[in-house]
């Protein structure tokens, strides 16, 4: 057998298989105890590896259990917070709806404001105006009325958002009637859009009551020329009596009456128009008495604002015409107001008839013979003569007081407009002198009011430091107010006292800056004590004629009427001083109290001295009330209440106040 089969042979492989079989398990045998080995030694390194981890991974544990508890306290808090900022969130919508709704609630009312404060500054513009109004208001029967905005007026008139404007009040005299003009721009009536119409406004006043009626002053109205040319627009009317316009008004204002056609439009809408600059315009209205109207003053027909008659301007002959029947009417009105001229007329032929005129218990008439017929006409012809006499003086007046007014005009414009000390103080004399002058009589009456208004206007005059005057130019026009305190001028009252509170401010002011005070008041003092004094004096009896015999009435014992003397200071006046300078009033009252406690006074000049006390305790006075003075005065009331004269209920009154005000002086010095 060779080799190879030998190596293929069953026996050979078996043998070799199990040779195989065996080197294997040895090696793996060898291996596994070598593996044995070294897994012990790995297996221990393995364990302290696995130690430290676990170690760490126990260490890292807590730290996560506690960072848990922690992130779980920090997850509960978020929890927290973000509920309640979910909350505030929802609020805070809410609260963003309501801000929302209150924008446009403010928007809302700040376009309401805007609106409110248009109409606030408007509604501030035209008190401003009213105020000025009322501060300039005219009380001579003039008006000068400044019209500002003219073409912004006349574009809201020709678009009707305002037609016509009114003027500022003004009055015919200080107790006189209230009027005022209404003026449409654009026209009204048949004259719209062709000329400016003007009309006369008569108003409900304050002293309606004590004025006559119907209106029947005339009316002027003057569009005034700014220009040195000076080529005014006048026109005028006389009231329609029977017109509803000019009797007592009933509600604020008449029905306005005037000229429709006052003046062109074109005069006042063309370039460089004279009668407006710098888009102003002034209007002057007028309103004269019969006294007082010129005797040539154009004459216009009164036309009402509802009739819209056309006037013919041009035609001078009927404008001499209505002159002439205009003297008639004023002479025959001032004749009828200053003597009564029919009463006057028919005594004077009584007169001349004797024994002839009809008396008013005769049937028949007195039969007359041919000569004695003849015997009565020179006597009857001079008693007409002297009615037409009368009617002469009355022309010339009318002329002369036409000229005097006009010289009034221009001494009042002057007066307001002079502002030095010296000039004001100069001009009181004068004007008392001409008021006093002046007859009373009803054609000089509206003289008369008008010097009274300007002697008031001077009064309420502010002291001022322009040419100043001297201490004794203002005590000798003192004492001239003084002597006439008690004589009977046409000055009332009421002026004398303001007029003589102004001129004591000033002696007291330029007394003080001479350094001369002292005796300026001792001045004041002496000469009110006296004039004082001599009022509370009993009276001299007094002769008084047959007529007024018989007006006497039995009762009348106790009446005890005053006889006027110079320096009498009457107690109107020396209230006035005591209200303007309380600082003087003790001493003053102090007198008058222990002069009234004289047995020669009687009840009625005591009881004025309790109604000056009255008038001087107010509780300033009250609070500082000189001894002397309070027990005086205790004096005085309980001799009035020990008169049985005072137990009138004048008397009374006065007493029972002047009392209660003693209780509260005693009730605050105990």
């Amino acid at each position: 057998m060779n080799l190879r089969d030998h190596f293929l042979s069953v026996q050979h492989q078996s043998v070799l298989l199990q040779y195989l079989s065996k080197s294997t398990q040895h090696q793996i045998y060898d291996e596994s105890r070598a593996s044995s080995r070294t897994t012990i030694t790995t297996d221990r390194e393995t364990d302290e590896t696995f130690n430290r981890n676990l170690q760490e991974l126990l260490e890292t544990t807590n730290m996560l259990l506690d960072s848990v508890g922690t992130l779980n306290d920090d997850t509960q808090r978020i929890s927290s917070e973000s509920f309640r900022h979910q909350i505030s969130l929802q609020s805070l919508s809410e609260e963003l709806s309501k801000l929302k709704v209150a924008v446009e609630e403010t928007h809302s009312s700040m376009n309401i404001h805007q609106v409110n404060q248009q109409t606030l500054e408007q509604n501030l513009v035209s008190i401003q105006q009213q105020l000025e109004d009322q501060k300039n208001i005219s009380t001579d029967g003039k008006l000068m009325w400044k019209i500002t905005n003219v073409q912004q007026k006349i574009a809201d008139a020709q678009s009707e958002r305002q037609i016509s404007i009114y003027s500022p009040v003004f009055y015919s005299s200080p107790n006189g009637y209230k009027m005022r003009l209404r003026l449409y721009l654009v026209g009204d009536g048949n004259a719209r859009r062709t000329h400016m119409s003007l009309f006369f406004v008569l108003m409900r006043g304050e002293y309606d009551a004590i004025l006559e009626f119907p209106f029947s002053y005339k009316v002027i109205f003057c569009l005034i020329d700014q220009t040195p040319q000076q080529r005014h627009i006048t026109d005028s009317f006389r009231p329609d009596v029977k017109s509803n316009s000019f009797q007592r008004p009933r509600s604020d204002m008449n029905i306005a009456s005037g000229i429709p056609k006052f003046v062109p439009l074109t005069i006042i809408q063309q370039d460089n128009s004279s009668y407006v600059r710098d888009d102003t315009m002034f209007i002057k209205a007028i309103t004269i008495t019969v006294e007082n109207e010129s005797d040539h003053e154009d004459e216009d027909e009164d036309e009402d604002e509802d009739e819209d008659e056309d006037e013919d301007d041009d035609d001078d002959d009927d404008s001499d015409d209505d002159d002439d029947d205009n003297d008639s009417d004023i002479e025959e009105e001032e004749l009828i107001e200053n003597g009564n001229v029919n009463e006057d007329l028919r005594q004077a032929v009584e007169k001349a008839l004797g024994n002839a005129a009809a008396k008013e218990d005769q049937e028949d008439d007195v039969d007359m013979d041919d000569e004695a017929m003849l015997r009565l006409d020179p006597l009857i012809a001079e008693a007409f003569r002297s009615q037409i006499k009368k009617s002469s003086n009355i022309k010339i007046i009318n002329e002369k007081l036409h000229h005097q007014f006009r010289v009034l005009d221009l001494i009042e414009s002057v007066i307001k407009k002079d502002k030095r000390m010296r000039f004001v103080l100069i001009s009181i004399r004068p004007l008392i002198e001409t008021l006093t002058s002046l007859p009373n009589t009803s054609a000089y009456k509206t003289m008369i009011e008008r010097l009274d208004s300007i002697l008031c206007h001077l009064s309420n005059r502010k002291i001022g430091h322009s040419d100043m005057p001297t201490t004794d130019e203002c005590i000798e026009l003192f004492r001239y107010l003084t002597s006439l305190a008690g004589s009977r001028t046409k000055l009332t009252t009421e002026t004398l006292s303001k007029v003589s509170m102004f001129v004591i401010k000033l002696c007291l002011h330029v007394g003080k800056l001479e350094d001369r005070l002292i005796g300026v008041e001792e001045t004041i003092l002496t000469m009110y004590e006296g004039g004082f004094l001599r009022f509370l004096q009993p009276n001299p009896p007094k002769e008084k004629s047959e007529k007024k015999k018989k007006k006497q009435k039995d009762d009348d014992d106790d009446v005890d009427e005053l006889v006027v003397h110079q320096s009498v200071v009457h107690p109107s006046i020396i209230k006035e001083f005591l209200l303007r300078f309380p600082e003087y009033g003790t001493r003053l009252m102090l007198l008058m109290v222990q002069t009234a406690l004289k047995e020669s006074i009687n009840w009625k000049k005591r009881n004025i001295v309790c109604g000056t006390l009255n008038n001087f305790l107010n509780k300033k006075q009250s609070d500082n009330m000189d001894e002397k003075l309070l027990k005086a005065t205790i004096d005085l009331l309980v001799t009035m209440c020990n008169d049985p004269k005072s137990a009138k209920m004048e008397s009374l009154h006065v007493i029972t106040i002047l009392t209660q005000k003693l209780l509260l002086i005693r009730v605050s010095l105990y």
